[in-house]
């Protein structure tokens, strides 16, 4: 389906470096679909109809985009990532963008920069999506209720206490504390209420620790540290990491994801399944991704 117009004057359709493809173009009133916006050369990569049904180009960035239902306000704060390679390329917060394409749980946007309106395109998670991605904010619960189910999945429910096979006795969804596992049974409304106040002991310390540094993340972003030190210990993440040093240096790109691998051992071995884990708290930190791969 079209998202924009061509108002004012033909254009010629180009090549992705800018040259002309001669004899093709686009003239005043034709309807095309834009795909996405280049920020550094202007070009707007789209659909446009031909005879017999479509053919993709570049073109200069020059059209309308004319349904109104593409006006969305963005009211918290979004990271925004490049649709082919899905690094972060920007953030947008409270202001209005215009959607190319609804994709389920995300748009494909295009939003106004230095260089004007509607001059640079990327994806957004919807804020209504259990990949949130807002600011972490002071209530009952640090940690959300996306992060709890996502450890759910790694920590079976077992409905009695047993020796977690490294003399540890265990009980609901890893709960170690000696006052519960003495009970001997739980449910598993029981067992995910202790895991929601295990976790969020975790993420006070995470935070009281953030706070004192002036450090602020979004909610996916501290989600994966909780996770983290659910699984390494608070002080694994808050003295013995560089992923931590790293992150409270402000860095948040994909070279991040050394410093989570580089939690994958017990002992001299490598786990698998700590590999995965630390993969998908890195997408979740990244990408607001709290996806299983199983």
């Amino acid at each position: 389906m079209s998202n924009a117009i061509v108002r004012g004057d033909f254009l010629y359709c180009r090549n992705a470096d800018g040259s002309i493809q001669q004899g093709h173009r686009v003239d005043d009133g034709d309807r095309i679909t834009v795909i996405d916006v280049s920020y550094s050369r202007q070009l707007v990569r789209c659909r446009y109809p031909v005879p017999g049904g479509e053919r993709e180009a570049y073109v200069t960035n020059a059209c309308i985009y004319y349904d109104n239902d593409h006006s969305l306000h963005v009211p918290c704060l979004r990271y925004v990532f490049d649709i082919n390679s899905n690094e972060q390329i920007g953030t947008v917060q409270n202001e209005n963008v215009t959607v190319l394409e609804d994709l389920g749980n995300k748009y494909n946007i295009v939003y106004d920069t230095d260089k004007g309106p509607n001059t640079k395109s990327g994806v957004i998670w919807k804020w209504d999506s259990p990949q949130t991605q807002e600011t972490i904010q002071n209530n009952s619960s640090l940690v959300s209720d996306a992060l709890i189910n996502f450890v759910k999945d790694y920590e079976r429910f077992v409905d009695h206490a047993y020796d977690d096979g490294t003399g540890v006795m265990t009980i609901g969804y890893g709960t170690t504390r000696k006052d519960l596992v003495a009970l001997g049974h739980c449910t598993e409304e029981q067992a995910t209420q202790w895991l929601k106040e295990e976790i969020n002991d975790k993420a006070s310390s995470i935070k009281a620790d953030l706070d004192s540094k002036g450090v602020v993340l979004t909610q996916n972003q501290f989600d994966a540290l909780a996770s983290f030190a659910y699984n390494c210990g608070v002080d694994g993440l808050l003295n013995q990491s560089n992923l931590y040093k790293r992150i409270c240096a402000g860095v948040r790109d994909e070279s991040l994801r050394e410093n989570f691998l580089a939690w994958t051992h017990a002992g001299s071995q490598v786990l698998q399944g700590l590999v995965n884990r630390r993969n998908e708290e890195c997408d979740m930190f990244l990408k607001g991704d709290y996806t299983r791969n199983l």
